[in-house]
């Protein structure tokens, strides 16, 4: 390097050597403790952060070599050399120890590099060698470098036998180490410098363009401006002195004051304890002479000047000019804020004399380690405001290059990897820059560079399509390029940029926004110009034609066409309503038809998934693989369609809606399936058979599993939603994708049947019906009961065009495969308004018998919640028909149990028996009731509980116990009271008959008055007959509540339970006494009947029960979601509450009857007619009045509202 020596004295160098001088005599060691306790004083480090404490410094510095290679330990300091030096050649970034680093030593690297290629690691190993070596190695670089200043070996000879005791050396050579450190570092390279003087000076003889001997010189000269007395005197005047005031900063800021004199009290510490240690006070003589300045006259411009000098070259300031600056800023007592603003004006002079625009983008940063240094914080907020209006003004200045380069320089190459990183590094370097927010301006004129840049690579993008016979693969291969573009955007490096800086820099969604928009305008322009719009066809999808005939919608290409219009939105992020107002018009019909394909292959898996089952336990569960299976397929289909995004509401729930069509088909399928081979299985058992096989209880678990899944697939918020968004868009118009014209959910219920009795013997039946017509399906039968109830319930879709005529026929089952016919009878579905809902009752004329049944019907909408209803219903449908099937085949013994002859039995056995006071109390004991007959009833219900509780899920179970519980309350009921239909059976007319002494009505019966008894039994029963049945209700009540799941304890109080109650105070009365009740029962049903006429305009519409009870009609979309089920339950508890007046009145004729035998026959007899006179004509009236309700609303005459007003009447 060569060196020109200045003729004179530099002004502006002086106070720099003056500073260093005083400094170096007063650092710390700068190597790690190890090294610093052997040997005191090392060579000063070029590290940046400045070694204040050296406890710190210890801590901080605990690895100081990079090791590599094996993680063993070398055996000796000469392998861990051979280790270090092969890390260094190799490229591996190294350290000689913690404060130096050796890319800013480079000769000292290359004196590492040339000294392992002379050394032999397996020879040469002593120490005396090495060194020896090394010097030679230095002597050559040297020579090469600087003939002029061959004896600055020493300096590096130093850092040496530093790293070689930073290493493993033994005692010995630790040692000897010891002592060529101490000769090399007590000798002197010129007559006033040590090597620990040398670094810095070194440095400033570089920047300078001066050699070291003038620098050492300049020393001599100003070593007499350094005395402790000129330090102290200097350190006195400076202490008090306050360069800003608190109104320099913000108004109501007292903090920011308080911190900025925080960090200067701070500063001006560390100056004093270090110039006190190095010149402690003199003792003895005082000191002669006038205090002389040790820092410049204007240290603020002196600072610019040596800071224009440090930047001459044009690069970034090294970390040993950072530590001479430090030094000046120590001594000088530079305010940290002045520093800041001094150092980024300096780098923006540096910009303007070279160009080099990566002055600008590390300005700050430089800055940063001076302000810290000076103790004061890098918070722009708190700075004083003169600063903060000087930093904005300088930024600016900083900013604007930055920003020129980009969009001038960067931005047209914007999609290569390596310019993009260098737009992220100053986009970075702006938004640090900006303290005040990042201007509008370059906010502006970043994205109209971005903007034209996008369009003219969408432009490009457009004009590579052939301009002539486009074809299906060109839009592809389009669309692919705009998704790499967009792969691009959302690369790593982007996301995190965008994480960080998106609040300054939009300039990535603005290159997604505009290349979306420009393909899939394109795209659809594309696609129009190439085919006709869609039409439906008969499978429901809609199809489009193109004009090329060699262009299909099945074909792979369009597909992925379709595919990647998705994958564009997606990864672009393009606002949903521009993406509607582009695409989902356009193409809506064709994600329709990929729908509807979708569909028929979930289809096809699901049906795959029922077939396939084995009815193998979910291990730990009681159901089996296809529940699972089947439930993560719907889950999948409805996530995909999710996964549109699709933006149009109508669209989505038309989209939506053909999946949960699809879900309710299945389960349908489904619930059909296992319902009808669990019923075959049970039919099909005998006597001697376990009550449910393994298969069949899988089954069974089946059924209930997926009607507790039901609501994590027909999500609550979801199909509310999709339903409100159909509805809305469906008022005053029947779409057919929502109301399927023409079609009804129907759904008959077979009731019960009354005087059901073999014509020839008189004897109950072991009865069934079966159903023909739109339904063909059949209840269970009942066995040897006069009266049986089925309550079951059997639905169709079917077409509302014309009435629907179903025939129902009545069988007595002799064996499981031979059935005696007994009677037909055909009934017109008309879906008459004022039949929905309502109890009908056919008589068959041969035996006086009648069916009793009701249906009801609704539109099928193409709505989830519809579906959900439906799927739920019919799910419930089927458990409760197994459920009662189930219990069927046990419940023998609770039949038999309550009879007139086990009850006498249980008399003659033992006449005394356990009484029971209020049913619900606390205080009776269910252990005293003792009747064998009713014991082992109960033992056999609960060991069969325990048996199918092994098999069964629990809510099966519980469905169980409260079947049982039902069908043990109606064998109680029936045991104690005639039923009220007795009053018309041959049997009961009969007896009237005979007690009238009616000659024509006994010929025409064919039975003579001597044939009569009034009852088969000796009569009705006594109160402690009934009191010894209601003790057995209890036992059986105690005893099915423990094996019933808490929260369904109250399930158990039901209204049958409720009328045995009622029974059994009611006994008590007198025949007056129940007329009297019963006329008090009517005037209540009166009151309710009359408010029925009253809310006849109510929107949860109302029929009525044969007894003459409300009920509101339960419909499938009332079923379809949590809300309207919880609306639903509500409205049944009122619905009971008021039942209990119908059906108490009913119950006082039934007690009545019993009681009283044939002589209340014409008392009941016409109180029932009576009623049913008052209850049609309430029907007729409320069906009056909804005409005229229709009428009005259509604008009807006044003549014919009068003559309705009138019936109504």
């Amino acid at each position: 390097m060569e060196q020109r020596r200045p003729s004179g004295p530099n002004p502006s160098l002086d106070p720099v050597i003056k500073a260093v001088y005083i400094l170096y005599k007063c650092e710390d060691a700068f190597l790690p403790a190890k090294i610093s306790s052997l040997v005191g004083e090392s060579p000063p480090s070029y590290g940046s952060n400045r070694l204040i404490n050296p406890e710190m410094y210890q801590r901080n510095n605990k690895k100081i070599v990079f090791r590599s290679g094996s993680p063993s330990k070398p055996e000796s300091v000469f392998d861990e050399l051979e280790t270090f030096c092969a890390t260094m050649q190799a490229g591996y970034p190294v350290k000689f120890y913690a404060k130096i680093d050796l890319d800013e030593v480079p000769s000292f690297k290359l004196m590492l590099i040339r000294f392992k290629q002379t050394w032999n690691p397996a020879v040469d190993r002593q120490i005396s060698k090495v060194v020896q070596l090394f010097m030679m190695a230095v002597a050559e670089i040297l020579k090469t470098q600087d003939p002029l200043n061959t004896s600055f070996h020493l300096l590096y000879l130093a850092y040496f036998i530093d790293l070689l005791l930073t290493m493993q050396p033994t005692e010995s050579e630790q040692r000897e180490l010891l002592m060529q450190r101490s000769n090399t570092v007590n000798k002197s390279l010129t007559l006033n410098m040590k090597i620990q003087e040398m670094p810095k000076f070194l440095a400033l003889a570089d920047v300078y363009g001066t050699t070291i001997n003038y620098i050492d010189q300049r020393v001599i000269a100003l070593k007499g401006e350094c005395r402790p007395l000129d330090i102290r005197t200097e350190l006195e005047q400076k202490k008090s002195y306050r360069r800003y005031k608190q109104t320099d900063f913000e108004p109501d800021r007292m903090m920011d004051y308080l911190e900025w004199m925080k960090g200067r009290d701070e500063f001006f510490q560390l100056a004093t304890s270090q110039y006190e240690r190095a010149y402690p006070y003199p003792t003895g003589a005082a000191v002669r002479g006038r205090p002389r300045p040790v820092s410049p006259d204007s240290p603020y411009t002196c600072l610019d000047r040596v800071l224009d000098v440090f930047l001459t070259s044009g690069r970034d300031l090294p970390n040993i000019l950072i530590d001479i600056l430090c030094d000046c800023t120590l001594v000088w007592q530079l305010d940290g804020y002045e520093v800041f603003n001094s150092v980024l004006k300096a780098y923006v002079r540096a910009y303007s004399a070279t160009g080099k625009l990566e002055l600008l983008e590390s300005a700050r940063n430089a800055a940063k380690k001076l302000l810290k240094f000076t103790r004061l914080p890098y918070k722009i907020e708190i700075w004083p405001i003169p600063i903060k209006s000087q930093l904005t003004q300088i930024m600016t200045k900083i900013n604007g290059p930055l920003m020129n380069s980009i969009c001038v320089d960067l931005i047209p190459d914007f999609f290569n990897p390596q310019t993009l990183s260098q737009i992220i590094l100053q986009l970075t370097s702006i938004k640090f820059n900006s303290f005040a927010g990042v201007d509008i301006e370059l906010k502006q004129k970043l994205e109209k560079a971005v903007v034209e840049f996008v369009d003219a690579r969408n432009t490009k993008r457009t004009r590579q399509l052939p301009k002539t016979n486009i074809s299906l693969t060109d839009l592809l291969n389009m669309l692919e390029t705009a998704i790499q573009d967009l792969l691009y955007l959302n690369s790593q490096l982007l996301s995190d940029f965008e994480t960080r800086h998106s609040t300054e820099w939009n300039f990535v969604q603005i290159l997604r926004y505009k290349t979306t928009k420009s393909v899939l305008r394109d795209t659809c322009n594309i696609i129009k110009y190439l085919s006709q719009p869609p039409v439906p066809d008969q499978s429901g999808k809609y199809i489009r034609r193109f004009n090329n005939p060699e262009f299909t919608v099945d074909s792979p290409v369009y597909n992925s066409i379709l595919e990647d219009i998705l994958s564009i939105k997606s990864l672009s992020q393009f606002p949903n309503d521009e993406f509607s107002k582009i695409v989902e018009q356009r193409f809506f019909y064709d994600y329709y038809s990929r729908n509807v394909e979708r569909c028929a292959q979930l289809e096809s898996y699901a049906l795959n998934a029922i077939k396939n089952d084995q009815f193998v336990h979910v291990e730990g569960q009681g159901y089996s693989k296809s529940v699972v299976d089947l439930i993560a397929l719907f889950e999948k289909y409805l996530n995909d369609i999710k996964a549109l995004n699709w933006h149009n509401d109508f669209q989505r729930a038309r989209l939506y809606t053909t999946v949960y069509e699809t879900i309710a088909d299945i389960l349908n399928f489904y619930s059909e399936t296992l319902t009808t081979q669990i019923v075959e299985a049970l039919n099909s058992s005998t006597g001697s058979d376990q009550l449910i096989d393994e298969k069949s209880a899988i089954k069974i678990n089946d059924l209930y599993t997926m009607i507790s899944k039901l609501d994590t697939v027909f999500k609550d918020e979801v199909i509310d939603a999709l339903s409100k968004i159909i509805d809305s868009h469906t008022q005053g118009n029947n779409d057919a994708m929502v109301v399927m014209k023409g079609k009804k959910l129907i759904s008959i219920k077979i009731l019960r049947a009354e005087n059901i009795e073999d014509p020839s013997t008189g004897k109950p039946l072991n009865a069934f019906v079966a159903m023909t017509g739109c339904i063909n399906d059949k209840t269970r039968t009942i066995h040897q009961d006069a009266y049986p109830e089925w309550s079951e319930e059997f639905e169709a879709v079917i077409d509302n065009s014309r009435p629907h005529e179903i025939d129902m026929r009545i069988f007595d089952e002799i064996k499981k495969d031979q059935s005696k016919f007994i009677e037909s009878f055909e009934y017109s579905l008309r879906f008459d308004p004022t039949k929905d809902g309502v109890p009908q009752s056919i008589v068959l004329a041969k035996n006086y018998a009648n069916i009793h049944f009701t249906y009801t019907y609704e539109t099928v909408k193409n709505d989830p919640v519809f579906y959900n209803g439906r799927i739920r219903t019919t799910l419930q449908r089927s458990t409760q028909r197994i459920m009662k099937l189930l219990v069927s085949k046990y419940i023998k013994l609770v039949s038999n149990a309550f009879t007139r002859e086990s009850l006498d039995s249980m008399f003659v056995e033992l006449e005394q028996f356990y009484k029971i006071g209020d049913f619900f109390s606390e205080d009776n004991d269910p252990s005293q009731i003792t009747d064998s007959i009713i014991v082992d009833v109960e033992e056999t219900l609960m060991s069969t509980v325990l048996i199918v509780s092994q098999d069964l899920v629990s809510k099966a179970v519980d469905e169980l116990i409260l079947n049982t519980w039902e069908v043990t309350l109606t064998h109680a009921t029936n045991l104690i009271l005639l039923p009220l239909a007795a009053i018309k059976s041959s049997k009961m007319l009969k007896q009237l008959a005979s007690l009238q002494q009616d000659r024509n009505l006994l010929n025409r019966l064919s039975v003579s008055v001597k044939q009569l008894n009034l009852r088969s039994d000796s009569g009705p029963l006594k109160l402690e007959e009934i009191e010894r049945v209601i003790s057995w209700v209890y036992k059986l009540f105690i005893t099915m509540r423990t094996n019933l799941a808490d929260d369904m304890h109250d399930d158990m109080v039901t209204p049958l339970l409720e009328q045995l109650l009622d029974v059994r105070a009611l006994y008590r009365l007198s025949f007056q006494e129940l007329q009297i009740q019963y006329k008090n029962a009517l005037k209540a049903c009166q009151v309710i009947l009359n408010s029925k006429i009253e809310s006849f305009a109510a929107a949860s519409p109302t029929t009525t029960y044969s007894n003459g009870g409300l009920r509101r009609k339960v419909s499938v979309m009332r079923q379809g979601s949590t809300t309207n089920r919880k609306v639903e339950t509500n409205e049944e508890h009122k619905e009971q509450a008021e039942n209990r007046c119908f059906s108490g009145r009913e119950l006082i004729l039934r007690v009545a009857l019993t009681k009283e035998g044939p002589k209340a026959i014409e008392f009941v007899t016409s109180r029932v007619d009576e009623f049913t006179r008052f209850t049609k004509e309430v029907d007729a009236k409320v069906a009056a009045q909804k005409l005229i309700k229709q009428r009005n609303g259509s604008n009807g005459s006044a003549r014919s509202s009068n003559r309705l007003n009138t019936l109504a009447e």
